[in-house]
């Protein structure tokens, strides 16, 4: 506040001479809207003062010390990007080093508090990336927006083929997003005779004909059909679209590997994670029930002091931490019977998910005999 202050104090000892060529407003009306600007803002009225100073622009536009009150102004109201901006039009200024040192580190700083960045790889170059709530919404992948308001913003990206893909970004101040986008490819196996089964890496994924979207790698396609099988591996690149022609396969079909039996679903921890929540609350549950225990011999305790009372304060004190101690045991046996049911239910889950696990996996089909044309 105390280089605003001075700002402005220098303000008013800068020459106001207006260009010969173009003066709006005489020497002592520019003063007088000057001292209203200073005034609005040792007030906290940065959104007038930035109106007064605004009117000043032809007698003072190219001072430093105005360039500077006007990015204060806008410091101030957080409007971070303009305010950036104007700093930036102020460092352009022959003003004194340390001066802009300042500048600088008020633009680094409205960067961390307000601003961040999204950075954006593919794995097919050149794709069309689009951020439609930023300026200069739409570039070509890879590239990066700077100074980014902190927010939610919807990105979205395609290729020259009409693959798109779509992401939620959220950006952080002082902050760095990376979005890497992966196009996938697409795999189209066409259809001849009678549908045929599709394995994708021994996964059943449907029946011919397919068309399908998958994240680029190498992939082993299998098809059966009437016990045979054909199979082959296939790179699939990001971006592309292989095609698989069933008439193209006669004579490749023979019988079945056991080795390229349809794989059953991964194992799981799931019996492993429920047996460990199993545990916890039976522990939680025995906690409990010792804690309901131990309250209720204190509440016999107290019934005994009751009885043996020999006064009517002794008796109400004795009467109160009964009912203090039947109510906190009540409380704790209630939370051990929870515990314990639930303990007892995971455990009865995790049991369920080891058997499971456990089931051997489908056996393949029996061969037929061999095929010497295609689907």
């Amino acid at each position: 506040m105390r280089l605003a202050a001075l700002a402005l104090a220098l303000l008013c000892l800068a020459p106001l001479a207006p260009p010969a060529e173009a003066a709006r407003l005489s020497r002592s009306r520019a003063q007088r809207v000057l001292n209203e600007g200073q005034q609005h803002f040792i007030a906290g009225r940065f959104d007038k003062a930035l109106r007064a100073f605004a009117q000043l622009e032809d007698f003072a536009g190219e001072l430093p010390v105005y360039r500077w009150n006007v990015a204060r102004c806008l410091e101030e109201l957080g409007r971070a990007e303009e305010a950036i901006a104007a700093f930036e039009r102020y460092l352009q200024t022959k003003d004194n080093e340390e001066n802009h040192e300042a500048a600088r580190a008020r633009v680094a700083l409205l960067e961390e508090r307000y601003l961040g960045r999204i950075q954006v790889t593919c794995n097919l170059s050149g794709a069309v990336v689009k951020v439609d709530q930023l300026k200069d919404h739409t570039r070509r992948c890879p590239t990066e927006w700077t100074r980014v308001r902190a927010g939610q913003y919807h990105l979205e990206a395609e290729t020259a083929q009409g693959l798109i893909l779509s992401q939620r970004v959220e950006v952080r101040p002082g902050r760095d997003q990376k979005v890497h986008l992966t196009f996938p490819g697409v795999l189209k196996i066409s259809a001849r005779g009678a549908p045929a089964e599709v394995l994708i890496d021994r996964e059943v994924v449907g029946e011919t004909p397919l068309e399908k979207q998958l994240p680029p790698a190498t992939y082993i396609v299998t098809l059966r059909r009437d016990g045979l099988e054909w199979s082959k591996e296939i790179k699939l690149p990001g971006g592309s679209t292989v095609e698989v022609d069933t008439a193209l396969m006669k004579g490749e079909w023979v019988a079945p590997s056991p080795g390229l039996a349809p794989r059953r679903a991964p194992r799981t921890l799931a019996p492993w994670i429920t047996l460990s929540l199993s545990a916890v609350a039976a522990g939680l549950g025995g906690y409990y029930y010792t804690e309901a225990a131990s309250g209720f011999d204190e509440m016999s305790a107290a019934v005994g002091r009751y009885q043996g009372a020999d006064s009517a304060e002794a008796a109400l004190s004795a009467r109160a931490a009964v009912e203090d101690h039947r109510l906190i045991a009540n409380e704790d046996r209630l939370l051990a019977y929870s515990g314990l049911g639930l303990s007892a239910a995971l455990l009865g889950l995790s049991i369920y998910f080891f058997m499971d696990n456990a089931a051997p996996a489908t056996p393949p089909a029996p061969a037929e005999g061999l095929a010497s044309e295609g689907l």
